[in-house]
């Protein structure tokens, strides 16, 4: 599933975004200003952004700028839409960062395979028709395994701490990258390639990112039960 955060205080522009989104399938948040979003991006598991450039408090630029190079996740697509057309504003998008650059008005035809193209290769679970027919179990099972991952995820990330020895972190970022990858979940899976390359793991990493993927395992329960929408509460 994807979780798609918009990005503009225009309530308009933003219900037709989320619209589009919705239409895609995919999840989303609105946000009215960089502040806002950025909150959000901390707090959930976002795939990808769509972000104006004229915001209240400051430019969507600096969110892009921001999400590349402090970002939970800083290889997110980011696609900007503004209504600001010359071909400076268009290179600097580009440059800080920006997957793709789309003008307003908004125009429905040709926004839609836009954002498919640029949003979904990085979803964080795979087609649901390719993990059922992997785990060959009904859509109930699936949920009642997914429920259970969700809930040691959020148990476990109560009880990682500071003071988590390097050797117990370890084990446990192969213990749920391996019970993602049987569940279909890439984000927790990517895991599984630091471990095998060595790479460090920060006790305080793993318990945000424990949170994030529970958080994304919502979004899936969600969509199994009642299709997609605005983001549940987490």
């Amino acid at each position: 599933m994807h979780l798609i955060l918009v990005l503009d205080d225009d309530p308009v522009v933003s219900h037709l975004l989320a619209t589009v989104v919705h239409q895609l399938q995919f999840f989303h948040i609105r946000s009215p200003t960089v502040a806002d979003a950025w909150e959000n991006i901390q707090q959930y598991p976002v795939d990808g952004v769509i972000a104006d450039l004229s915001l209240p408090d400051e430019g969507g630029l600096e969110l892009v700028r921001r999400i590349r190079s402090e970002g939970p996740d800083p290889n997110i697509p980011i696609v900007v839409c503004s209504g600001m057309s010359d071909i400076d504003t268009v290179k600097e998008a580009v440059e800080a960062g920006a997957t793709d650059y789309v003008r307003k008005p908004v125009n429905v035809p040709e926004m839609s395979p836009r954002l498919r193209k640029a949003f979904a290769p990085h979803g964080r679970w795979e087609p649901f028709e390719v993990t059922l027919a992997r785990l060959a179990i009904q859509d109930a099972e699936y949920v009642r395994l997914l429920d259970r991952a969700r809930r040691e995820l959020r148990e476990q990330a109560n009880l990682v701490t500071p003071e988590t020895p390097p050797d117990e972190v370890r084990t446990l970022a192969t213990r749920f990258a391996g019970q993602a990858m049987s569940l279909g979940n890439r984000g927790l899976s990517r895991l599984m390639d630091r471990v095998r390359d060595d790479d460090e793991i920060a006790p305080e990493e793993l318990r945000r990112l424990f949170q994030r993927e529970a958080a994304a395992i919502d979004l899936v329960i969600r969509f199994l039960r009642k299709g997609p929408g605005p983001v549940p509460p987490l």
